[in-house]
């Protein structure tokens, strides 16, 4: 009921602000929809960004404004293959920006459909995604709607939703975004990732399926500033010490200050509480933008499971970039006199590092180097409704116990064609995320361990902005079982602007 009562009011509260808004003066800028996570045109915004052909603003906060990302492409560029790329992104952005009347609306319907062919281990099957977006655009104020049929739903099986109809689906995104100047208010569901382009964050990622959330970001030139709230879903869950498991409200905030110093470096530190129990409701105190929460929790006492992290965006050189995230979940220190705590218990964290180099080996070429290591206990509390999930899925990393090393490549010098690849070698431990923390220490990874190693090429043909097609050839082998995997996709985009 609160959130119903929140969402009609965020819902009033930015339509009224959209019609009072013009009587104070012009807006500094439009606004216009989000470019949704899983667009294609990521690949060609990260590329843009590492090579610095693209200044996108605040790197780390995804997904990005459709309109921030056209109005930063540098179009003058020495590769005739960047000159297509970058006509081409352009072209497909263009479909979502704000009329440049006053109080002129503009609106959006498209329609993607995408099939997919797969064969691996000896199966052969296919795939569907269809999906249908429409959005209503105002000088301060965009309301937009994406649903989607998906089979891949039927082949998770954590998938939340309802498969027993003949048509099944959901809405992946959904909201109202008002804008006026530096500020941007924010009610409804889309997915977000907070971290590197093109790479899972381990503090707030696309990896679940989108929630509904509500909340703000205040930008200006060197500074941004987020924060969100949301009630998660209600979970069946016990602590470390007991047996016995009751059903618990959950609640999550989180806040994010971004700093950029320049083109080439750029920081961010995040905050978030998952706090929760039979009883429990929101808590003014962390629904307070400014507050800390660690320490609210010393101060008031109502339990959270704090999470942190620091990102950091470096180009030392004009072709090579250094980028990465640590993740804390929890650090153990010794503070009392004769006790080894750290002896007893494990630190959770993660860490992901990522070395680029642009245009290094090859004009058009991307070569990035990335490590990934999740501890053994990261996102999951010794109360296992604070465990860092949404519907069974992760929010951050999706597994941990986990580390990776990966070589990847992409080459955009022969448009329509993208080249790429990658050959990683990973291990991964034996955990359950639902399971509480059992305040105990464990060799890295835990359990049984998995060892394995894959390859992929792929190739990407995309002529126009409205279709595409991908073909891509597999290896993987998981602790000494191989198998090959050959996907074809093809894309399809009708879109009117009215």
């Amino acid at each position: 009921m609160i959130i119903r009562r929140f969402t009609l009011f965020v819902l009033v509260f930015c339509v009224f602000m959209a019609l009072l808004c013009p009587l104070f003066g012009q807006n500094v800028g439009r606004i216009s929809p989000y470019l949704a996570t899983d667009h294609w045109g990521y690949g060609l915004v990260d590329y843009f960004y590492d090579n610095g052909s693209l200044d996108i603003g605040y790197y780390f906060t995804q997904p990005f404004q459709a309109q921030d990302i056209y109005y930063s492409i540098d179009v003058d560029s020495p590769l005739v293959s960047s000159v297509f790329w970058k006509d081409l992104l352009k072209k497909e952005l263009g479909y979502f920006l704000a009329s440049d009347v006053e109080d002129e609306t503009r609106n959006l319907v498209q329609v993607n459909y995408r099939q997919t062919g797969i064969s691996e281990d000896s199966r052969s099957f296919g795939m569907y995604r269809a999906s249908v977006y429409g959005s209503f655009s105002l000088p301060y104020l965009t309301i937009v709607n994406r649903t989607v049929i998906d089979q891949a739903f039927k082949r998770d099986p954590l998938y939340y939703g309802d498969l027993r109809e003949w048509v099944w689906g959901r809405v992946e995104d959904g909201y109202v975004l008002f804008n006026y100047k530096a500020l941007n208010i924010f009610g409804g569901r889309t997915s977000r990732n907070w971290g590197p382009l093109l790479h899972k964050s381990m503090f707030l990622s696309d990896n679940p399926y989108s929630y509904d959330h509500y909340g703000f970001d205040v930008t200006t030139k060197k500074i941004k500033y987020s924060y969100y709230f949301t009630r998660l879903n209600d979970m069946n869950g016990r602590r470390y010490d007991s047996d016995q498991y009751q059903l618990n409200r959950r609640y999550f905030s989180t806040h994010r200050l971004d700093w950029k110093y320049s083109k080439k470096i750029q920081i961010a530190f995040s905050e978030a509480a998952i706090y929760g129990g039979p009883d429990q409701g929101f808590e003014m105190f962390y629904l307070n933008p400014m507050n800390l929460f660690y320490v609210a929790q010393r101060n008031q006492g109502v339990e959270i499971s704090g999470l942190w992290a620091l990102d950091w965006y470096l180009r030392p050189f004009s072709k090579i970039n250094f980028s990465g995230q640590l993740f804390i979940d929890d650090v153990i220190v010794n503070n009392e006199p004769g006790q080894n705590d750290r002896e007893r218990f494990p630190d959770r964290l993660g860490w992901m590092l990522n070395l680029n180099f642009v245009d290094y080996f090859f004009p058009g070429s991307s070569v990035d180097v990335v490590y990934n290591r999740i501890s053994n206990w990261t996102y999951q509390s010794k109360k296992s409704w604070e465990n860092y999930l949404y519907h069974n899925k992760s929010m951050g990393f999706p597994v941990n116990s986990y580390e990776s090393l990966e070589l990847s490549f992409s080459y955009f010098n022969k448009p329509p064609f993208i080249f790429s690849g990658n050959l990683q070698f990973y291990r991964k431990g034996e955990n359950d995320l639902l399971q509480p923390f059992p305040l105990t220490k464990n060799k890295f990874p835990k359990g049984v361990v998995e060892y394995a190693r894959n390859v992929n090429l792929k190739v990407s043909y995309l002529p126009s902005n409205s279709y595409h097609f991908m073909f891509e050839a597999g290896y993987e082998s998981v602790d000494n079982a191989d198998w090959f995997r050959f996907r074809v996709v093809g894309y399809y985009s009708w879109k009117r602007v009215f």
